[in-house]
């Protein structure tokens, strides 16, 4: 099970039942009078539910706010006249005595051939659903697996933003379950943006990725995540010879290598010096890199006739963590 962490219950926010999801702009000079019905988990009655208040609050100040009476055991409304179309934010809070016990957060589309007579059955407030987020870090474009695990990126904690709520400081790796992951219970239902910075043991923020619009139904609810890095990296190859020791024993001079990066496109070839000038085996140093993991294809080791003599590879996952510099130390074989 992962570490949950309750968020703030009389502040959340849910995409609720009826409502229309869509990213379009107001295109048109159309109005229209558009109808916000309530229930409350199901209930109409006001009575029954325990609300004697509804309060609708929308964001930007899009529509002006509301207070509105809840004293029917018919349910109740709110109506809006001369409404522009385009798409709107609102949050839905049903109070009793001025403490929000529903509440609910959703965005709906006006425009013509689309309904105007909203429904909205607000959840109540301090749910049990959760939502269980799988963290990877610098995976390849359109994935979100496959990347840098908490240990490899060189992270400590994750901060998790909902919806602009207080933000949660969770641990990247998880010792119960033993996962880079985190829950976070007390979310209701509903579409949230959902955003993440990530920091070393230091406090340095080194990744940092946001999700607009990530589902959240009733009971538990798990993503994998892939967070992007913030900060270039580097790499540096180190090689060493099985059965020699150093480039002098092993007669070579140089050293040939082909990096592949994350997206798997040749990020460098290159052919460098197999000792430093103290005759210390050498190193190839890349800075500037993206972080994520990266694979070497080749590593070949040639005499002064351009003769190959040693060589290694393929390697793969040679992850090259944000703001920091990782060496990787590659023995080279006899032969081609």
């Amino acid at each position: 099970m992962s570490l949950k962490q309750p968020l703030l219950a009389a502040v959340m926010l849910a995409s609720l039942t009826g409502c229309i999801i869509s990213n379009n702009s107001p295109s048109t000079t159309d109005v229209f009078t558009v109808t916000l019905n309530f229930s409350f988990e199901g209930t109409v009655n006001c009575f029954d539910a325990g609300v004697d208040h509804v309060r609708v609050t929308f964001d930007n100040n899009a529509l002006d706010s509301a207070l509105v009476p809840c004293d029917s055991k018919f349910g109740v409304a709110a109506q809006y006249e001369n409404v522009l179309a385009g798409t709107y934010s609102v949050l839905l809070e049903g109070l009793s005595n001025g403490t929000a016990v529903y509440a609910g957060h959703s965005t709906f589309t006006i425009d013509l051939g689309r309904p105007t007579n909203l429904s909205f059955d607000l959840p109540a407030v301090g749910g049990t659903t959760e939502l269980v987020t799988n963290f990877t870090f610098a995976a390849p474009s359109g994935s979100n697996t496959g990347g840098m695990t908490c240990a490899q990126a060189k992270v400590s904690s994750v901060i998790i933003t909902v919806d602009n709520l207080q933000p949660v400081t969770v641990p990247c790796h998880d010792t119960q379950s033993s996962l880079d992951s985190a829950a976070l219970t007390g979310i209701t239902p509903g579409s949230h943006n959902v955003q993440f910075e990530v920091r070393d043991s230091g406090g340095a923020t080194l990744y940092a990725s946001e999700y607009d619009n990530l589902q959240v139904n009733e009971g538990s609810n798990e993503y994998d995540v892939n967070i992007l890095g913030v900060a270039q990296g580097g790499i540096q190859l180190q090689w060493v010879f099985s059965n020699a020791g150093s480039c002098a024993n092993a007669h070579a001079v140089d050293v040939e290598y082909s990096l592949v990066d994350p997206e798997g496109r040749l990020f460098k070839h290159d052919t460098v010096p197999c000792a430093d000038v103290s005759g210390n085996n050498g190193n190839a140093t890349l800075n500037g890199l993206d972080a994520g993991l990266y694979s070497m294809t080749s590593m070949v080791a040639h005499d002064s006739q351009g003769y190959p003599l040693y060589s290694a590879g393929p390697v793969y996952g040679l992850y090259v963590p944000a703001g920091d510099i990782q060496a990787w130390q590659i023995t080279l074989n006899p032969g081609r």
